[in-house]
């Protein structure tokens, strides 16, 4: 297996309470990554928002993404990319199939982006609801 070639990177989105986060020290020492869910945090104490889950590529963390489930519509609110994120052709058509996959996963029947989503994932989101 160790001779074995490496699978094509993809993007996932991780849940809050995926074992991957469980120990944040070694999150924050392996991947340079910190993470809290903040569910349980008031309002004006979140840095991030509540429901935030981290987007994961390759061998890093790239992003976070703060989104809701509402009426079987996929809402993303916020996007962050994360620093030294190199952003290429590759990444962006993982990024529009794994945001395929989490729509099913969701049962959504369709997603909408408030203002301010970088354009970036707004222009890759777009891309995927044309195809």
């Amino acid at each position: 297996m160790l001779d074995a070639p490496l699978p094509q990177p993809r993007v996932v989105f991780l849940g809050p309470l995926d074992s991957l986060l469980w120990d944040r020290k070694t999150v924050r020492q392996i991947f340079d990554f910190d993470y809290v869910w903040e569910v349980y945090k008031p309002e004006h104490l979140r840095k991030w928002g509540y429901y935030v889950l981290p987007v994961f590529y390759g061998d890093r963390f790239i992003a976070r993404v703060d989104s809701r489930l509402e009426k079987g519509i996929w809402t993303i609110a916020r996007w962050w990319w994360e620093p030294g994120v190199q952003l290429n052709a590759g990444l962006l058509d993982e990024l529009r199939i794994a945001i395929e996959h989490f729509l099913q996963y969701l049962r959504a029947g369709g997603i909408s982006l408030e203002e301010g989503i970088d354009g970036v994932v707004r222009e890759t989101v777009l891309r995927g609801l044309s195809t």
